[in-house]
């Protein structure tokens, strides 16, 4: 099953991704002459019930088709925003690949590494990115992305896929400038990189197009993981290749740090960022990222013109 979040007149609304559309889960929940329904209708509320969640899901849509307009919408005509719990934590690791690393002029870590991108930076699907006036190192990095359903603290590898409720695709915008303190590059000899400002920038973290759940994906090993600028092939790898796998993440970070369902990790991008070459984004540029069965973004580059929404 596969949960997507589609933007509305009225609002943003849980969809189920069934035959090529968007079913309204809440629309069929609550319509005349369907029963009794009740259950999860938010993203949150599914994702933590876990299997329960998914069951219920696979009962309601029974009652309806998938094509019944009333409920639905295609794809293709849908406005999808990210399927992001409000409040999360996006949890990003460092390099995890090692190609990655060696093109960075970065050693890969000897254990996990995380920072955190802000809520602020998540983005829908198809959504815009930024190109910021106080960067000209405009960077993309297609990655996996966990998503949480069962909250837990301290879990251990063996059960980390237990606290898995799916996976997504995320474009971890990086804007190198900043994050290598190109300015002023004392403050990273002191203070470590500015991960904050080179990765929480606004519509810096396209997520989705929506969550496949585990019942549909149960091991994200190996999948092709490749992102295009324009139509130019960029990045070619596959989640095999990590040096961390998820079980490894899920355990590190979550020693003392409870997850919470709706928290994201991010596992790491490929080789062939624009730092490898530097060939940064520009506007006009479309950015396409894509892990196998999971779905694409594209998101184009435009010229940020400082109004605040």
């Amino acid at each position: 099953m596969r949960l997507a979040m589609v933007a509305t007149d009225t609002g943003t609304r849980l969809g189920a991704v069934v035959d090529g559309r968007a079913v309204d889960v809440a629309g069929v929940a609550t319509a005349d002459g369907l029963g009794d329904r009740t259950g999860p209708t938010d993203l949150k509320a599914v994702l933590a019930a876990g299997e329960r969640g998914r069951e219920w899901l696979a009962d309601l849509l029974a009652t309806t088709a998938a094509s019944d307009e009333r409920f639905s919408v295609s794809l293709d005509q849908a406005r999808l925003a990210a399927p992001y719990v409000p409040g999360a934590k996006i949890l990003c690791h460092v390099v995890n690949y090692i190609e990655h690393g060696s093109e960075a002029g970065i050693e890969p870590p000897e254990h996990p590494f995380f920072f955190l991108k802000p809520g602020s930076s998540v983005v829908g699907p198809r959504d815009h990115l930024l190109a910021h006036r106080w960067s000209t190192q405009m960077d993309y990095e297609v990655e996996l992305a966990v998503i949480i359903g069962r909250p837990g603290r301290d879990i251990s590898a063996e059960r980390a896929y237990d606290h898995v409720a799916g996976y997504a695709v995320m474009n971890d915008v990086s804007y190198r400038d900043l994050q290598f303190n190109r300015v002023a590059p004392k403050l990273s000899m002191r203070f470590g990189q500015n991960w904050t400002q080179g990765k929480g920038l606004d519509a810096s973290c396209p997520l989705g197009p929506w969550i496949t759940l585990t019942d549909e994906l149960a091991d994200p090993y190996p999948l092709a993981i490749r992102a295009w600028v324009d139509d130019r092939l960029r990045q070619d790898g596959n989640t095999q290749h990590q040096i961390f796998k998820v079980p490894e993440l899920i355990a590190h970070i979550s020693r003392g740090m409870t997850l919470q369902p709706g928290d994201v990790i991010a596992t790491g991008t490929p080789a062939g960022s624009g730092i490898a070459d530097g060939s940064y984004l520009q506007v006009g540029q479309t950015v396409r990222c894509e892990v196998e069965g999971l779905g694409a973004l594209l998101n184009e580059v435009i010229a940020d013109d400082g109004r605040t929404t």
